[in-house]
């Protein structure tokens, strides 16, 4: 067990010095610039369609997401609220909720053609884990993909 311990404290050390050398690179510079304008641009979509923010965005800028991407994101977010919602109207509890999904035949369509766009909407950016997607040429995704 000791030995599990030590091998993580020793990955997270790695981890530690990997990112204090990159920070003051341009990449780094550029992809923590990118972060904040993803960030920016999520909650100005968000809050134009009445959702209140308490927390930060996603982890996309390191799957190479813009402010754009995020756009869209967010609708895709709303999209699914307003499902949930709709059928909230319909059901009364948690356990007509969770059934209503699986048996409304109408629901279950929405939910399947939203979940078509964001699989394909998703595709063409790296997705830590897949080997394919990943340039290992990019050092912010390396350390990324390696922190994670």
């Amino acid at each position: 067990m000791w030995c599990l311990l030590q091998q993580e404290k020793d990955r997270q050390c790695r981890g530690l010095g990997l990112i204090a050398s990159e920070d003051s690179t341009p990449m780094f510079k550029r992809y923590v610039t990118q972060v904040l304008l993803n960030a920016e641009a999520m909650a100005h979509a968000l809050l134009k369609k009445g959702y209140t923010l308490v927390s930060g965005t996603p982890a996309l800028t390191s799957r190479q997401f813009n402010e754009a991407h995020f756009e869209k994101v967010v609708k895709f977010i709303d999209e699914g609220i307003q499902i949930a919602l709709g059928v909230k109207k319909k059901t009364g509890n948690l356990a007509s909720f969770k059934s209503f999904l699986l048996e409304d035949p109408e629901t279950a369509s929405r939910i399947a053609e939203l979940r078509q766009r964001v699989e394909l909407f998703s595709r063409p950016f790296p997705m830590p884990g897949f080997t394919g997607h990943i340039d290992t040429t990019d050092t912010i995704t390396q350390w990324t993909y390696w922190i994670l």
